[in-house]
Order: C-alpha cells, then sequence, then structure tokens
C-alpha cells in the first residue's frame, strides 16, 4: 500500500513496506536491504568462511590472486562494520580481542532482492533475454547443461 522510509532506515538503506486493509495498517511486510559491490564481496566471503573476524576477511581478500586491487584493513573492518549497522551480519563471540562475525542474512535473500532490480535493469524485466544471455555467453560442461535441462523440465511440470 506504501512504503516508509525513517531516518535509521536512510542510514542502513533499508526501506520497510507496509501493507493497509480496513482492519490494519502499518504491518512490515518485507525489508531490502542494498549493499555496494565491496558488501557483497565480503557477505560472499562471510558465506564461505564464517564465522570470522575482518583479520580473517582482510587475509583472504589479500591472497585472492583474482583481484587485482589490494584493500587495507582499515577498508574491511570498515565495510564489516557497515554490514553489522544494517543488520546483515552479527557478532558472535571472540578471537582473543578480535570480533568474530556471522551472517543473519541468507544468500537466497539477498539474492531474491537483487534479482528483479538486476533483470529489469539489464535485460528490461524480460527473463527470457536474461537466461539466453547466460546460456550464450558462459563456458557450459555437460553437467551444467543437463542440470538446466532438469530445471527446465521440472518448471514446465509446475
Amino acid at each position: 500500500c506504501f512504503s516508509f522510509t525513517c531516518q535509521f532506515c536512510i542510514d542502513t538503506k533499508i526501506s520497510y513496506y507496509y501493507i493497509c486493509n480496513s482492519t490494519t495498517t502499518s504491518v512490515v511486510i518485507g525489508a531490502t536491504m542494498k549493499l555496494s559491490d565491496f558488501e557483497m564481496d565480503i557477505m560472499q566471503l562471510l558465506w564461505q568462511e564464517e564465522p570470522c573476524t575482518a583479520s580473517q576477511l582482510h587475509k583472504v581478500l589479500l591472497a585472492d590472486k583474482q583481484k587485482d586491487k589490494k584493500v587495507a584493513y582499515t577498508t574491511v573492518k570498515t565495510i564489516v562494520d557497515r554490514l553489522e549497522h544494517k543488520g546483515a551480519i552479527e557478532r558472535c563471540g571472540h578471537e582473543g580481542r578480535a570480533i568474530v562475525f556471522r551472517t543473519i542474512v541468507t544468500q537466497d535473500t539477498l539474492s531474491g532482492q537483487a534479482m528483479p532490480s538486476f533483470m529489469q535493469r539489464f535485460f528490461k524485466g524480460n527473463s527470457r533475454s536474461l537466461i539466453a544471455h547466460f546460456i550464450k555467453e558462459e563456458k557450459l560442461n555437460d553437467e551444467d547443461i543437463e542440470y538446466l535441462q532438469t530445471l527446465l523440465k521440472n518448471k514446465k511440470l509446475d
């Protein structure tokens, strides 16, 4: 029915959506979280390595041969702090003086939130174009093709 954004939500880039009917108003039905590319990179590492400290994340980033850009520990710690402030991760313990973090938000939740805008932005909302692009541009082995065929067959049965 309407969208409401409070100052906290502006600071954390979370929008809460409300539904209205004749008997109730102001019922939260969902929240979307907007993350920068680097915040998403850190989330990906946390999903793979969790639980871990900002220092451990920094070491993993430095060891990544695919990334040509090296980042300072303070940058990683700032991103971790932002993710905690946004409610994507939480503190779950200590290793000495270091704080250990784990994710709160699942990968499925964030990808589910990002996919519609991604599809709209790059493929004008056309899922057929998105799938065709993926199939044409990706190097798929026989196992990948078989998996996709199974997904399509199951989708057809739905």
